[in-house]
């Protein structure tokens, strides 16, 4: 029983966190939307990122965009979302976002680039939250229904 509780308080808070944490990720970026300027960008070069320690033999590609703000000036970053095979080929037109007042930390406006941290943070969330509800409701069914230990069913077994 005590294993249950742990699991059932522990599971139930990491999935609180984490279906916090994809709340406030939507919220950031739902705010980021309203606040950013749209317009269109060409995919001027990849960047290969470097491997990470578990897929150290695949490389991975980011897209580094340029674009023009209506004031004129041109722009290049990097997205930060990096994949294999690259997700965009070189010269393709790609939709962008940026603030005004920042536009080196611009994005591209897709759903992987907006929502993908939102969507895995929720979905962990959702996973953790239903291994805390089957340990809880599996207690309950558990402290239900007697189950006689060891040494009940020596006594009843004994003359």
């Amino acid at each position: 029983m005590i294993l249950f509780s742990f699991l059932k308080y522990s599971f139930g808070l990491i999935a609180a966190l984490l279906l916090v944490l994809a709340t406030c990720l939507c919220l950031k970026m739902r705010s980021f939307q309203h606040k950013a300027l749209s317009g269109k960008g060409v995919v001027v070069a990849q960047q290969k990122d470097t491997p990470s320690s578990a897929r150290a033999n695949v490389e991975h590609w980011s897209s580094v965009v340029r674009f023009t703000a209506p004031s004129g000036d041109t722009f290049r970053f990097v997205d930060k979302l990096s994949s294999h095979p690259p997700r965009h080929r070189i010269g393709d037109s790609v939709d962008v976002l940026w603030l005004p007042r920042d536009p080196h930390g611009a994005r591209l406006d897709d759903f992987p680039s907006l929502w993908l941290n939102s969507l895995v943070c929720a979905i962990l969330g959702g996973v953790f939250l239903g291994f805390a509800a089957t340990a809880f409701f599996g207690q309950r069914f558990l402290a239900k229904k007697s189950i006689p230990d060891l040494t009940t069913l020596l006594r009843k077994r004994s003359p």
